[in-house]
């Protein structure tokens, strides 16, 4: 530990000390894997585990844990970047999870599994996030991160105006869709059912104590 005092112009003001530490890099490396990239909502999500030494064999015997988190994602298709595929009038919380604890084998590897439960009803796509800690010996810890797809929906259905900005009163709207699968290519052959909503605004001036509010 290092002395500091803090000096003002004339006299000393305050005293402390502080600790130094030389910096030390990790010694292993962990790398996360799935067996894809992209699942559907009620499957399970694999994780695989590898971590081996930087200057030496896999490094076996270490304690991992990981955790999961569920989140809500936009779905984009890049050949329809200019439609929303996106229904603001549902709601989603994200969901966190304790994967556990375990002990890497021989080779350094571990699998966790995530069992994701059907039933969810996301404004659009969800992401699956993992968090994986692996222990070095004297407390040291190296955290390696995946993410993966979920998709809660078979297709998605996307909108946008044909015009932007303000309309014109009396001036028919228009509005175009597409359905396209989880991969981004068209959804042919899929019923549709259109609803149209108007919302009127109303702005209201009352006066409240003598004060208009």
């Amino acid at each position: 530990a290092l002395p500091i005092s803090i000096v003002g112009k004339d006299y000393e003001i305050g005293r402390g000390q502080f600790s130094v530490e030389e910096f030390m890099p990790d010694r292993i490396k962990v790398k996360l894997s799935s067996d894809s990239e992209s699942y559907d909502l009620g499957q399970d999500i694999s994780i695989n585990v590898e971590a081996v030494n930087l200057f030496g064999p896999p490094a076996a015997g270490r304690s991992v844990e990981a955790r999961s988190k569920i989140a809500s994602r936009r779905f984009s298709a890049p050949k329809w970047r200019s439609f929303t595929f996106f229904d603001s009038g549902r709601q989603f919380r994200e969901i966190s999870g304790n994967l556990g604890r375990a002990t890497l084998d021989e080779q350094g590897k571990h699998k966790f599994v995530l069992k994701t439960q059907k039933g969810m009803t996301p404004p659009s796509a969800l992401s699956g996030i993992f968090t994986v800690t692996v222990m070095e010996p004297g407390g040291r810890a190296v955290t390696g991160y995946k993410s993966v797809d979920i998709n809660p929906y078979s297709h998605y259905v996307g909108l946008r105006r044909v015009k932007e900005g303000y309309e014109d009163i009396n001036q028919p709207v228009e509005m175009e869709f597409v359905a396209v699968d989880q991969k981004g290519e068209i959804a042919p052959g899929r019923e549709c059912e259109v609803s149209f909503y108007r919302i009127s605004w109303q702005s209201i001036l009352k006066r409240v104590g003598g004060r208009r509010g």
